[in-house]
């Protein structure tokens, strides 16, 4: 790969996780727990925001600050795994949905 396509790959992937999510399956799933565990309180679903948005702004960072080709492409390989943990996750959910007689276009 030349540093145009390097660049090409770097702002597909970046623009996919930016408007999507930073964090981790593991993460995001330890996200939704501790806000339905707040039961509606307002300022514990605040808390978990605010905890889990300091781990999206170090994301952020890292994407606003690499320089080079070398660097972009390692904080790009690292979000499209990011990206591919959510596609397995995904299928997971969908197979399981599938075979529970849940999606109505493909029954089991």
């Amino acid at each position: 790969m030349d540093d145009r396509t390097n660049f090409g790959y770097c702002t597909k992937v970046f623009t996919f996780v930016v408007d999507n999510n930073h964090l981790s399956v593991e993460k995001n799933q330890s996200r939704s727990e501790e806000l339905v565990n707040c039961q509606g309180d307002t300022s514990c679903r605040s808390a978990v925001r605010d905890k889990y948005r300091q781990e999206y702004d170090k994301v952020q960072e890292r994407i606003a600050t690499c320089s080079g080709a070398d660097q972009c492409v390692a904080v790009a390989k690292e979000l499209r795994a990011l990206q591919g943990d959510y596609s397995a996750r995904i299928g997971e959910i969908q197979e399981k949905a599938r075979m529970q007689g849940l999606d109505s276009l493909t029954p089991a």
